[in-house]
């Protein structure tokens, strides 16, 4: 698991005294990828549904297709899956629930500079 707090890294941003607890990534693995988690920031509203995003990035393009088309049946895709300058996969949707779910393909090397 990844944990680090939003105040725990040397910065020029201004961060607030009530956002320096809060959770800026955690990262857990989830069959083989690493899905990562935020706290909302105070001037952030959040909203039932939509206080979360999933991002779950994969080496496997087969893998992260099946999830995505397995989510956006019921769901609301908001980027289709393309080639980004940052992945050679990428895509967001929506899901029936109003959570969003990024998905995000890697290579083996990033997923070393990820750890």
């Amino acid at each position: 698991m990844i944990l680090a707090k939003k105040g725990s890294y040397k910065t020029d941003m201004d961060i607030s005294e009530e956002s320096k607890n809060l959770i800026m990534h955690v990262g857990i693995e989830i069959e083989g990828s690493i899905v990562m988690f935020s706290d909302a920031t105070p001037d952030s509203p959040v909203t039932m549904g939509d206080n979360v995003t999933l991002v779950v990035s994969s080496d496997d393009t087969k893998k992260i297709q099946h999830y995505f088309n397995q989510l956006k049946e019921e769901g609301k895709v908001d980027m289709e899956l393309q080639e980004t300058f940052w992945s050679k996969l990428y895509g967001t949707v929506t899901d029936k629930f109003g959570v969003l779910w990024q998905f995000n393909h890697y290579d083996e090397n990033e997923k070393e500079s990820m750890k």
